[in-house]
């Protein structure tokens, strides 16, 4: 995720549309099966508190902040309309 998401020298909607691709391509190759293994493991914990709960919530909020950031960067370089959220 870092390194896609952060490389430098490549558009910020380039290195989304290649992680997303990445993230097809290694799911068809597994003919979709097994899943994600945060997705189950979050699904797994939704009525449990803990430490593993707080791990899924910090990875799962970095990994919104990846996004962000790159979407972010993309208006800031004209590639995205700036009024949109």
């Amino acid at each position: 995720l870092d390194r896609m998401l952060t490389e430098e020298g490549q558009p910020p909607l380039a290195r989304l549309r290649r992680y997303f691709e990445a993230l097809r391509d290694y799911y068809q190759g597994r003919r979709y099966t097994g899943g994600c293994l945060l997705g189950l493991l979050s699904q797994e914990l939704p009525d449990r508190e803990g430490k593993a709960r707080a791990a899924l919530s910090t990875i799962f909020a970095r990994w919104r902040h990846r996004l962000v950031d790159c979407l972010r960067e993309a208006q800031t370089q004209g590639q995205l309309a700036e009024h949109i959220d």
